[in-house]
């Protein structure tokens, strides 16, 4: 019995073990192929030799690229006296060489396998263990202290600030789901300010366990957790400070391994976390606080690592996964969460800030990290298996210049350097790969491979059914390529009956024959030029190699498409009260500019039918109701319920001409930073677009649109509205060579934006004449529609 079978049942989750494949797919051998035979009983006699040696495998397709995890199906471990058979239903062995790749993965800063900061949602072979020793350093000026009370000693010189970091991991793969991980944090940090000191961390220590979906053959994605508890010491101590001072994250974790890929594998990997991690560094000090009558000072949190307030973690990373080297990049950072409700005092330090009032990305501690692990093993024979380093950059990227009293500072810079050792406790199986025979094809007699397409198109038609007509035999389904292959057949005529959805029913006839034999092949010689379409996403595929063998009979069936039509069903209600109105007529134009007009029934309700895919114009009319003209986009086979308002013709004209601007009661109001016109500004601009043309003199007209902030995406936004509110005039009638339109952002306010009525002013739609101007022109009254 192997270590791995041991091991396996201690856990209670089975033993397992699979046997070695004959063949570069892995598959089961055939009936009567050589395979290695047990030992022999000390009775028994030796057994045959085959005398014919099996052939070499082929290196082309038996090799996977060396980034590639191999299936469960390339490799396997017999134990002496097991057969396969004995192992069915047991778990997933991982071959040797995906247990030697796993040899690559190391421990983070967490102590977990990942990245620096990343966690995996995997890690090693079941059985593999790792340790990992990792330093940081940083050395720098002028990062605690751009500001610092003057305390008499230097006041106006720049800290200098020095740390160097000491951690030691180790982690273990219990099972294929499970992992298991410690680490020891040790970090040393050295200022001049206020006065020369050394504040030393000893002995900080982690422990935590990681569960994930167990890796299978082609699977690229996985997910996981990992929780972990964080055993915090104050400066000089060695031990646990407290139960109170125990910190626990909780984390969610996925991965998307591309190397896994059945078909073109991708040597690269991608890992996402999301963390809550509870935070209670702070009760380190809180003695302290208390006798000294004071806070620790910003220095003193970034030396011990105290945090007031728990964190939101978030961390994104991406690694390289080659032979002998693993680059990386990841970003993480960690969001305050007050879940201690925490209360600062505003009364602070220069250079400081609450949380409360300064909750933003420059105060918030996040970093950059590049870096590479090199595993010089997998290219030298000299080098120690299993063992790697590892170099890397963290760069803040936030919480490094700008600080809170709620949160350690980040440094600004820190560079890593560490040694990394796996190794497996499962003692290495040697393998022996054998070339299988090719397995003997049946081919039946005479048969039908059909394959059914959209007419005069390449498009295979899945789902098909396909029926015999005048015998009775068993119908056949087309697969997603539109092919269909009968079984055994007698020589004849047949006639298939084929019905899909979205076609109508067509028919194919072929005539089977003792002396049947496919077509020519095309140019390429790939297959009968008959069953050879296109190939591509929906298209149908080249023949199978089945189609070329003798008895086989192609035929190729196409079906009509049905027309692909939709259906639009509409009410007409009142804008303002929201009743129906029944004497409304609607014409449509569909994206053939075909047009047909009806009237809405006594609810307001109407129906359009048999409309072809594309953009149609629903206009509608109604007596004492300002014209609607609407955009729909209608796609196939839909049955589109719509709901169209219309506002009443206003008593009071709202849109006077002015003479350098048209003049609104009403003004023109967007969605809440968006571009999108609300219900109340399409009625001003069903009113406004007849206005404007029945006022030709009044010339062009521009569309400004102002906006109360002055930024990049303020102006964007401004001229998005601009286009927005032209498009919907043209649309209602007016000529679009009247009208231009443009944002202006922020730029010219009317007040200063020191309020939200200011806000509100600045904040406008205004239409410019840019022709002749007149004296000031009430709208006239709206004739009945």
């Amino acid at each position: 019995m192997t270590f791995q079978r041991r091991f396996s049942r201690l856990i209670g989750y089975g033993a397992f073990t699979l046997a070695a494949p004959l063949g570069a797919q892995g598959v089961d051998p055939p009936p009567g192929a050589a395979v290695d035979a047990p030992p022999p009983a000390a009775t028994d006699a030796p057994p045959p030799v085959d005398p014919a040696p099996a052939p070499a495998p082929d290196p082309a397709l038996s090799e996977p690229p060396e980034w590639a995890e191999p299936t469960d199906e390339e490799f396997g471990e017999v134990e002496e006296g097991a057969t396969a058979e004995q192992d069915t239903g047991e778990q997933r062995t991982r071959t040797p060489e995906e247990r030697q790749r796993s040899l690559g993965e190391a421990s983070g800063l967490l102590g977990a396998t990942g990245l620096m900061r990343v966690l995996s949602a995997s890690s090693g072979g079941a059985g593999t263990f790792r340790f990992s020793l990792l330093t940081g350093f940083y050395s720098g000026s002028g990062f605690l202290c751009p500001q610092c009370p003057n305390d008499g000693q230097g006041a106006n010189l720049k800290d200098e600030v020095d740390r160097v970091s000491a951690d030691v991991f180790l982690s273990a793969s219990l099972t294929d789901y499970l992992e298991a991980y410690a680490g020891v944090f040790s970090h040393s940090t050295s200022t001049n300010r206020p006065v020369p000191q050394l504040k030393q961390v000893v002995g900080d220590w982690d422990l935590g366990v990681k569960v994930f979906t167990p890796s299978e053959p082609g699977t690229i994605f996985s997910v996981g957790g990992a929780l972990d508890l964080g055993f915090s010491t104050g400066s000089g101590q060695v031990g646990l400070s407290g139960i109170d001072s125990i910190n626990l994250g909780v984390r969610a974790l996925g991965t998307a391994d591309f190397s896994r890929r059945a078909e073109d594998p991708i040597p690269l990997r991608a890992h996402v976390n999301f963390a809550y991690y509870l935070d209670n560094s702070a009760n380190l000090v809180e003695d302290f606080e208390r006798t000294q009558s004071r806070n620790i000072d910003r220095i003193e949190r970034f030396a011990l690592d105290i945090n007031r307030v728990d964190s939101l973690q978030f961390g994104l990373g991406v690694e390289g996964l080659f032979p002998s080297a693993r680059p990386f990049l990841e970003w993480t950072i960690d969001i305050p969460a007050n879940r201690q409700s925490y209360t600062c005092q505003r009364e602070l330090a220069l250079g400081e800030s609450c949380l409360r009032d300064r909750a933003q990305f420059s105060t918030t501690p996040s970093r950059l990290t590049a870096g590479v692990r090199v595993l010089p093993w997998q290219a030298t024979d000299w080098w120690l298996e299993g063992m790697s380093l590892v170099g890397a950059l963290d760069l803040a990227t936030g919480g490094a210049s700008d600080f809170l009293v709620e949160v350690a500072p980040e440094v600004p810079w820190t560079v890593w350097f560490g040694l990394a050792y796996a190794a497996d406790t499962q003692p290495r199986v040697e393998i022996q790969q054998i070339a299988a025979p090719a397995p003997a094809v049946e081919v039946p007699d005479l048969s039908v491979h059909g394959l059914v397409i959209e007419k005069d198109t390449t498009t295979a038609i899945a789902q098909a059914l396909i029926h015999f007509d005048g015998r009775d035999l068993t119908g056949l389904i087309s697969t997603s390529e539109g092919r269909f292959v009968t079984g055994p057949l007698e020589p004849g005529r047949y006639t298939f009956r084929i019905n899909a959805p979205g076609y109508k029913e067509g028919t194919c006839s072929v005539e089977v024959s003792e002396t049947a034999t496919v077509p020519p092949a095309d140019p390429a010689g790939t297959g009968p030029a008959a069953l050879l379409p296109a190939a591509g996403r929906g298209l149908a595929s080249s023949p199978s190699v089945a189609e070329s063998l003798p008895g086989v009979t192609p035929i190729t069936c196409e079906l009509e498409p049905t027309p692909k039509v939709s259906n639009i069903n509409g009410r007409v209600h009142d804008n303002n009260t929201g009743e129906a109105i029944g004497a409304a007529s609607v014409k449509i134009t569909d994206v053939l500019g075909r047009e047909l007009e009806l009237q809405v029934d006594e609810v307001g309700a109407f129906r359009f039918e048999n409309v072809p895919p594309g953009t149609s114009l629903i206009t509608i009319q109604a007596p004492g109701y300002l014209k609607s003209v609407t955009r729909l986009d209608v796609e196939p086979l839909q049955e589109l319920d719509q709901r169209f308002t219309l506002s009443p013709v206003p008593s009071k004209p709202s849109v006077r001409a002015g003479s350098k601007q048209l003049e609104l009661t009403n003004p023109i109001v967007f969605a809440e930073g968006s571009a999108k016109l609300t219900r109340e500004a399409v009625a001003v601009v069903q009113e406004l677009a007849p206005f404007i043309e029945a006022h030709p003199e009044i010339g062009r007209i521009e569309i400004q649109s102002h906006t109360a902030d002055a930024s990049p995406a303020a102006l964007t936004l401004s001229t998005e509205r601009a286009n927005a509110l032209r498009d919907a005039l043209i649309l209602h009638g007016v000529a679009s060579a009247r009208l231009t339109a443009r944002g202006y952002g922020g730029g010219e306010p009317l007040a200063p934006a020191d309020s939200e009525a200011a806000r509100r002013k600045n904040e406008r739609i205004t239409f410019k004449l840019e022709g002749a101007g007149g004296t000031a022109t009430p709208l006239p009254t709206v004739p009945p529609l």
